[in-house]
């Protein structure tokens, strides 16, 4: 009875003593890997999804996430050289020092490609004697959007002659001038009491009677 309670001791001893070695050799293997974990992000610290990643001298690559992070497992070493790259983004070979840490977490910046335009010529439809003026840019902009009315420029007004013959040639208006003063009687409005804005300047007590040719 006492020898078998040593052989099964024993066998027991081996087991375990087997079991901690083969734990041990685990424990060393997963020492042995080395883990990188970063974030790519672009000059404004915005992290960058869908980048890829790739190790210069292995065949291995990674992607990034929606919040830009990726991690790589690697063999032990001290120094590795990622090559990232994106499209609108300048590729770039970023390099990487583990010094004999097993973990490194870190960021890298990668920058937006420049685009180069073709040439673009840009006209303006306002006067050169009305730009930069508020009123007038403001009375152009609308006429070039269209969005109904009649507009008459100054150099309109002086080729029609007279604001009577600018204002019979829209349509529902009735216009006649007596001592340059004009009246006119609008189809829409047979009450004839209009808003007279001038310049850009509201002015409740005029009326068409009120207002000048030139």
């Amino acid at each position: 009875m006492l020898r078998q309670n040593r052989y099964e001791w024993h066998k027991q001893a081996v087991v375990l003593a087997a079991l901690v070695a083969i734990s041990a050799a685990h424990s060393v293997g997963a020492q042995q890997r080395t883990v990188l974990r970063a974030t790519v992000v672009d000059s404004l610290a915005r992290p960058i999804a869908e980048a890829t990643v790739r190790a210069s001298s292995l065949v291995m690559s990674a992607v990034t996430d929606s919040a830009g992070r990726f991690s790589l497992s690697l063999e032990p070493r001290d120094r590795l050289s990622l090559i990232i790259a994106k499209v609108g983004f300048e590729s770039d070979t970023v390099h990487v020092g583990f010094a004999g840490r097993m973990l490194v977490d870190t960021t890298i910046v990668i920058h937006q490609s420049a685009v180069v335009l073709s040439t673009v010529r840009v006209e303006s439809t306002v006067p050169a004697r009305y730009r930069g003026i508020a009123r007038y840019e403001d009375f152009y902009q609308r006429r070039r959007m269209a969005v109904g009315g009649s507009f008459f420029d100054r150099a309109q007004l002086d080729k029609m002659g007279s604001m009577m013959h600018a204002l019979n040639t829209v349509p529902g208006v009735r216009a006649t001038e007596f001592n340059g003063r004009v009246g006119a009687r609008f189809a829409r409005c047979p009450s004839g009491k209009i808003a007279v804005i001038i310049d850009g300047l509201y002015l409740p007590g005029m009326g068409m009677g009120d207002i000048r040719s030139n």
